[in-house]
């Protein structure tokens, strides 16, 4: 047995080794060896041709420099069969500018010798992926899907490894790569799985070039897969499929029977309800297997399909030559029929393959077999154009070379580094998620994560789970089973969680009642997994952390639970910590207090509202001795239509403007309503004990509960003196405020003894002009009565 090229493990590198198993002694013994990975012929930044055709009509493979290339080529994902004594290698992947090979490589077993043959009839893509048998009666190789730069394919090529012609068939139902195809009967090749971890049996019967897809009983819920194997035993009619790819690796296996074809009863029967590996036996007259040759009732058998080559086809019986996919099919023979030179033709096709490269995928359109331009377009290899190669692939060898450029990322799963145009073929570069993940920034070490759900986020970590089972834990690098053996933390298998995370996530700050519900979030925290800060409190609740108090200076005030930032609701104060007056609104005051809007008598202030953290806020004015003050609240605008609360207090200006009592009590105005009242300078007798100061005062004044304080030294019943002293102030508090809200308040005085005082001096200095001008006009009447008498004389 022969074993060519593929993935070296663990450094996931292509190679071209060529090893033979000895079947009787089950030894290994190696027919090529890798050469060294920094050979400057064919290291990964070199490119290649195919120019020109030796003396044994192999194409000759050279680089840029035109160096001639040592055979065989680096290649993955590829496949190959044993035709007499050559060894054929179809298609693959290299890490030669990481391109996908659209030829054929061939061994020799008697010469020993490797070689690129001159292929002929239409021109094949570039794959990886695919699946392939040889069907020993016709000679033929069958080569379906695979991947072609960035998706999945669904055509079936025919390629003949004595002409070396290649055509086409009917593509298959569903395109697909990383699948298995094997030949049952020499009639029917059986395609399973592949892409997008599929379950599908796709089957195609070489004779008729028909596909068939239909659902079959028994399958597993778990069947779909890629990169499995699967073998026929043609003795039993079977299907075996083992291992695979669904996201982990597999280690099942599992069997499909073809079924017993003589369950059907008459022909008619077979035809109807049989199954595509059943036919009709006019010798028996019953239903048989395929196997032995019976009448095919499912499609007719074409022979001319059988016909490989263009030559072949026109000398054979009722057969004709369709150039279009390089097939000869059952018809009737065109006598002028020439047949094409042996060579690979390009077809429209290819043109439309190669043109959707033309969107910036230089990397792409050169896996495909085709050439990019100086202008950035792709085209199909054969046409004259002026090319150039794409960029050097990233050659980086840790993540800080690697990371933080605009063309390459790194896989810490891997510790390399690779274009950021791949990730378009993830799928390709990386078909078994051997990259967990990869980023344009360089990791966070596995032990930084301090949550589970973090911890996943990694696709190389794990998640150890504390044994006192609250969500608390460790992070560390690992697998399916277990932490990777070099990782510092040990952790039983029980307590180790790859895949999911623990039933209880309380993160440290309870315990978990019903397996995975928290009790009661201790410390600060809620949630329903306690992994937040309580209102009013800020930090990382998350893996155990602290939540610290928000500190707002005591003003009623909502605060960012990560950074702890205050967002007052009172509009006269602003700052992180709720300490500064808003001095950009004209706000002043003691913000250890509180801050006030200063406004004077006799004015009409209309303020607006629109900072939805907004609720509140003060205004402040000393009204003049001895008068009568008329307040006046309206809401001018309130789409809500909510009730908006306004308090009046008094509070003395000496002491640096303490509130001490509330005189009005809330009053509540709705809609566009109004409020008004008038304030005697004389408050008159009152109880001795008044209600304690109110909830925005701050905590170092709240010693003064009794209103007497306003007016010290005086007895502690003697209210009579004047409200209004020059030292006394009119507090205005507006709260439960909800925006956009736009309200007016007015200030103004209505002292009787003022207004008469208002009337007499305007009389009085009304009286006193009005004599200033008829004295004036008096004198000046005067003045010219007396120059015209003096005219008068003089004539």
């Amino acid at each position: 047995m022969h074993v060519f090229g593929g993935v070296l493990i663990p450094e996931e590198r292509i190679t071209n080794e060529h090893w033979v198993l000895h079947l009787p002694t089950l030894t290994w013994s190696p027919l090529t060896l890798s050469p060294d990975p920094n050979d400057d012929v064919i290291d990964n930044s070199t490119s290649y041709n195919l120019t020109g055709v030796d003396d044994d009509n192999s194409v000759v493979v050279t680089t840029a420099n035109h160096n001639t290339v040592k055979l065989p080529l680096r290649v993955r994902s590829h496949t190959a069969h044993m035709v007499s004594t050559v060894m054929i290698v179809l298609f693959g992947m290299s890490d030669l500018q990481h391109k996908f090979f659209s030829f054929v490589q061939e061994y020799d077993l008697e010469s020993g010798e490797w070689s690129v043959p001159v292929q002929n009839g239409m021109k094949p893509g570039g794959r990886m992926g695919h699946s392939s048998v040889y069907d020993e009666d016709s000679g033929l190789v069958y080569v379906y899907g695979g991947q072609i730069g960035d998706r999945a394919v669904d055509d079936l090529l025919v390629y003949d490894p004595v002409t070396r012609y290649w055509s086409k068939r009917e593509s298959g139902p569903s395109a697909s790569y990383l699948h298995t195809a094997n030949l049952l009967w020499g009639q029917l090749m059986l395609v399973f799985g592949g892409s997008c971890f599929s379950s599908n049996l796709m089957i195609y019967n070489i004779g008729c070039d028909e596909w068939y897809e239909t659902d079959y009983l028994g399958l597993p819920g778990d069947a779909g897969r890629l990169g499995h194997v699967a073998f026929v035993d043609p003795s039993t009619s079977s299907l075996t499929v083992f291992g695979g790819f669904l996201g982990l690796p597999l280690a099942d296996m599992f069997l499909f029977n073809t079924g017993d074809c003589s369950a059907h009863a008459g022909e008619e029967e077979c035809a109807a309800n049989g199954t595509v590996f059943c036919g009709w036996s006019q010798a028996t007259n019953s239903s048989v297997p395929l196997a032995d040759n019976p009448t095919n009732l499912h499609c007719s058998v074409d022979e001319c399909l059988k016909l490989s080559s263009c030559d072949e086809c026109l000398t054979g019986t009722n057969c004709t030559w369709t150039s279009d996919d390089s097939t000869c099919r059952t018809g009737s023979p065109d006598l002028n029929a020439t047949c094409p030179s042996p060579s690979l033709d390009s077809t429209v096709e290819e043109a439309e393959r190669c043109g959707r490269f033309s969107s910036g995928s230089c990397w792409g359109c050169m896996a495909s077999g085709c050439q990019w331009t100086i202008g950035g377009e792709c085209v199909d290899s054969s046409l004259n154009v002026t090319t150039t190669e794409c960029s050097v692939p990233c050659p980086k060898t840790n993540c800080s070379s690697c990371a933080g450029t605009d063309r390459c990322l790194w896989c810490p799963s891997l510790n390399s580094c690779f274009p950021s145009s791949h990730t378009q073929s993830y799928a390709v570069t990386f078909p078994f998620g051997q990259c967990l993940g990869y980023s344009s920034s360089c990791p966070v070490p596995c032990d930084n994560h301090v949550t589970c759900t973090d911890c996943h986020g990694d696709p190389e970590c794990g998640w150890c789970r504390d044994p006192a089972d609250t969500g608390l834990g460790t992070c560390s690098p690992g697998g399916f089973l277990s932490p990777l053996s070099f990782s510092s933390n040990s952790c039983p298998d029980k307590h180790w969680f790859f895949e999911q995370c623990p039933a209880c996530q309380c993160n440290g700050h309870s315990t978990c009642v019903n397996e995975s519900v928290c009790e009661e979030c201790q410390n600060n925290t809620q949630g329903a997994n306690c992994d937040e800060c309580s209102d009013g409190y800020f930090g990382n609740a998350k893996g155990g952390g602290v939540c610290t108090e928000c500190f707002c200076n005591d003003y009623p005030a909502s605060c960012d639970k990560t950074t702890g930032e205050c967002m007052c609701h009172d509009v006269g104060v602003t700052g992180p910590s709720c300490s500064v007056c808003a001095s950009n609104n004209s706000y002043i005051g003691d913000p250890d207090n509180f801050c006030y809007y200063e406004m004077s008598v006799g004015f009409v202030y209309t303020f607006e509202v629109s900072d939805p953290r907004e609720r509140e806020s003060f205004y402040l004015t000393v009204p003049p001795d001895d008068v009568t003050l008329s307040f006046k609240f309206k809401l001018r605008s309130n789409p809500d239509d909510r009730d908006v609360v306004v308090e009046l207090f008094l509070g003395k200006v000496s002491e640096g403007l303490w509130v001490l009592a509330n005189i009005s009590g809330p009053i509540t105005v709705s809609g566009t309503g109004e409020f008004s009242r008038e304030l005697d300078d004389r408050p008159g007798s009152r109880n001795s004990t008044f209600p304690p100061l109110f909830s925005f005062a701050h905590p170092r004044f709240r010693n003064f509960s009794n209103f007497t304080d306003l007016f010290a030294g005086r007895r502690e019943r003697d209210y009579t003196r004047k409200m209004w002293d020059g030292n006394v102030a009119l507090v205005i508090r507006v709260s439960n405020l909800t925006n956009p809200i736009t309200f007016r308040i007015t200030l103004d005085q209505t002292n009787l003894w003022f207004l008469l005082y208002f009337f007499a001096t305007f009389i009085i200095c009304f009286t006193g002009l009005l004599t200033a001008f008829m004295i004036g006009w008096y004198l000046k009447r005067k003045i010219e009565l007396r120059r015209y008498m003096r005219v008068s004389v003089h004539h």
